[in-house]
């Protein structure tokens, strides 16, 4: 008896992160077959992975150099491409990639993305747990959702190799800011800040969230320390990449942005659909929702959306992944009560939530 109520559960976790792998898995290979991998020829992973990649696209070294590591000292390199090759047969390119030099470097890539696919959800599970004390069935569900729900940003504008790892590292720092996991943070916010120059949001998160119970001086110090290594280390990106063609930023508000609203098309209709839907899952019971997490997300949207609006292409929503885990989490209660239909019966938080 002790036995099978020991592996009941391990067997039915195994299984859901089985099925979280699959699920990453069959997004991103679903990406492949729509537009292929890294279409844009200024961030080729070759040349991401040589450091002869576009600028600003040679700054996120994170996956790039993390598969040129692993390249180098993995000791059957050869085989895996060749038991790749002999099991996918004429779609071995799919995982493979089609650049003769970096095959296993490719292979790599395909599945760092897929892992921090699934381990997002992971992350938003335990979040969920926090948050609002859903039974365990119900916290493994609802990420199954935020997967899918990515899915058409990455069809529609993706990925780039970077975009699975912000995702992630944005997903473990908010579950870390949720717990006050210090810890747990700082590993987030130094992967965050080797991934993508938007680790520059995380300090000012870091500072609200560990406000309480934490010493002025200190909090001051540790946010310091934050700015300065963000700091350091994009000087030291700017000078190594310097040379690179391209520019630091891209600046796309006059040249895209605003003639952007000056027209009308299907693109329009789908920007339109998504702004709302994501209005309406984030605003349904909005001051029931517990207070840190209503904060985070009104102080990230300060920060980031007019950063977005001046560099980004304003209906390129993969350039907002770093809200994508605040978003999902403050839409769980309209997920529920889509899935069940009666709103009434759902609960939101337990009595101990975090709500401060």
């Amino acid at each position: 008896m002790f036995e099978r109520d020991l592996w009941n559960p391990v067997i039915r976790i195994g299984f859901v992160l089985t099925f979280y792998v699959g699920l990453s898995f069959a997004i991103l290979l679903a990406v492949v077959l729509r537009r292929g991998f890294y279409v844009d020829g200024r961030a080729y992973l070759s040349k991401m992975i040589e450091g002869t990649a576009w600028r600003p696209f040679v700054y996120r070294v994170l996956v790039p150099k993390t598969a040129f590591v692993v390249g180098q000292i993995a000791p059957l390199k050869h085989q895996t491409v060749h038991f790749v090759e002999r099991f996918a047969k004429k779609h071995s390119w799919l995982l493979l990639g089609k650049a003769p030099v970096y095959r296993f470097e490719y292979f790599v890539v395909v599945l760092l993305m897929t892992l921090c696919l699934a381990a997002s959800g992971v992350v938003w599970k335990h979040s969920l747990s926090q948050l609002y004390g859903y039974s365990p069935s119900l916290c493994w569900v609802l990420p199954v959702l935020g997967l899918v729900g990515l899915a058409p940003i990455l069809l529609l504008y993706g990925p780039y190799p970077y975009d699975p790892t912000t995702l992630f590292c944005f997903s473990l720092a908010t579950y870390a800011l949720l717990t006050t996991y210090r810890k747990l943070y700082y590993l987030s916010f130094v992967l965050a800040v080797l991934n993508k120059e938007t680790a520059l949001l995380l300090p000012f998160m870091f500072w609200f969230a560990f406000a309480r119970g934490t010493p002025r001086r200190q909090l001051l110090g540790e946010t310091a320390l934050q700015l300065a290594v963000w700091g350091v280390w994009r000087y030291y990106l700017l000078r190594f990449y310097g040379s690179n063609a391209g520019v630091n930023m891209e600046f796309h508000l006059f040249d895209y942005n605003l003639p952007f609203f000056t027209d009308f098309g299907l693109k329009h209709v789908r920007f339109g659909l998504v702004i709302a839907a994501a209005l309406l899952l984030i605003s349904y019971r909005w001051r029931q929702k517990p207070v840190v997490l209503r904060t985070l997300f009104a102080l990230s949207c300060v920060f980031l959306l007019p950063l977005y609006v001046m560099f980004a292409w304003i209906d390129e929503f993969r350039g907002l992944l770093e809200l994508y885990p605040l978003v999902f989490l403050l839409s769980a209660p309209s997920l529920i009560a889509a899935l069940e239909g009666v709103s009434q019966k759902t609960p939101l938080a337990r009595s101990d939530s975090v709500n401060v």
